[in-house]
């Protein structure tokens, strides 16, 4: 029952059945009640759709104002594009391990209802793509390798605002290093709270208007995919790539899309 609570995001009312059940056929029923509400593919009778929502690493995640227009002494004239790629490479945004090794430079940023996101609910990642906008960023390729990690623990919207509990979000948790089948195997305790890395390999300089359609998917990943929509990010800029000569102080921008199946939720 959990489980497809979780999968349709809204609570259901076996609880009470399951527990008070003292013969195979009391489970039977919720079990078949279960099989009803997974067969009809709905939420609150409607359909997920797709959609996707499109961060400026620049503009909507770092805020990087503009200061083109400045007279203040001693500060610089810079554009967003200037300042953005004078503070990428800064030590500021430097990452490392538990360990204390460098892992490259990277910036957290976090996700939550926000906008038009605010009316929907069982909110469900699926892709993530990218592109990096500058100019002169390799002479070697059109595209590189960037890391975009995933906190474990996660959320979406409860629809309807119907959560056992009244609240409303649904949080839920991985353990990628758990065996569920192994006996005796408890996982890694701290799994929870770290991340889950995906691949992913963003062109450079690709329009804006190409960027943003569904159909663009090049250099894209799924490894993300099915995991609650909001919660911690890092994306991550990895050293191995810098160390192979990716100019980073040449990036203006990163555009990233996040491709998410969701419910409409609004207010009836």
């Amino acid at each position: 029952m959990e489980a497809v609570q979780y999968e349709f995001q809204q609570s259901l009312p076996y609880k009470k059945d399951i527990l008070a059940a003292t013969t195979p056929s009391a489970l039977e029923d919720v079990v078949i009640a279960l099989k009803q509400e997974q067969a009809g593919r709905s939420i609150n009778r409607r359909r997920p759709e797709a959609s996707s929502v499109v961060l400026s690493l620049r503009d909507d995640i770092l805020k990087v104002a503009d200061r083109s227009e400045v007279t203040t002494l001693g500060e610089r004239a810079w554009t967003p594009a200037q300042r953005f790629s004078g503070q990428l490479d800064n030590t500021a945004f430097a990452y490392f391990d538990k360990a204390g090794n460098y892992m490259g430079q990277a910036v957290p940023f976090n996700l939550g209802p926000n906008g038009i996101l605010e009316t929907r609910c069982g909110e469900r990642m699926w892709r993530v793509t990218a592109t990096i906008q500058g100019d002169g960023l390799s002479d070697a390729a059109p595209n590189t390798s960037l890391l975009l990690l995933k906190r474990n623990t996660f959320s979406s919207q409860w629809c309807a605002g119907d959560a056992p509990d009244g609240s409303t979000m649904q949080s839920a948790s991985i353990y990628p290093s758990a065996q569920l089948f192994k006996p005796g195997d408890p996982g890694a305790a701290a799994d929870p709270s770290t991340f889950t890395p995906a691949l992913v390999t963003p062109w450079f300089n690709i329009p804006r208007t190409d960027f943003y359609k569904s159909t663009y998917q090049d250099g894209s990943s799924e490894e993300l995919a099915g995991r609650g929509l909001y919660g911690d990010y890092v994306l991550l800029f990895p050293k191995q790539m810098l160390d192979a000569g990716f100019a980073i102080d040449k990036v203006e921008d990163v555009l990233l899309r996040i491709d998410y199946n969701s419910v409409d939720n609004l207010s009836q």
